[in-house]
């Protein structure tokens, strides 16, 4: 009796060190998935803001072209009117 409870606590050990073992192993994966996850995150949000950088600055540049064309016409207008004025 003695020695089958010998060996059903062998067994037991046996069998929650290889459980420790599986979960430590799981804790890693857990771990590197998450890292994996957190840098994918970190270059899609990199991503997202160059390209919303460089929409910011194709609206600047047509903003200024709109100024710099109505400033033109202005200038344009003036000199029509101080050339041709009766």
């Amino acid at each position: 009796m003695n020695k089958e409870r010998e060996d059903l606590e062998a067994v037991k050990r046996n069998l929650e060190r290889q459980i420790r073992e599986v979960e430590d192993e799981m804790d890693i994966q857990r771990n590197e998935l998450t890292i994996g996850f957190e840098e994918a995150m970190r270059k899609r949000e990199h991503e997202y803001r160059i390209q919303a950088d460089e929409m910011s600055t194709k609206v600047l540049a047509h903003e200024l072209k709109v100024i710099i064309d109505t400033l033109t016409f202005i200038v344009l207008l003036t000199v029509r009117d101080k050339c041709f004025k009766p």
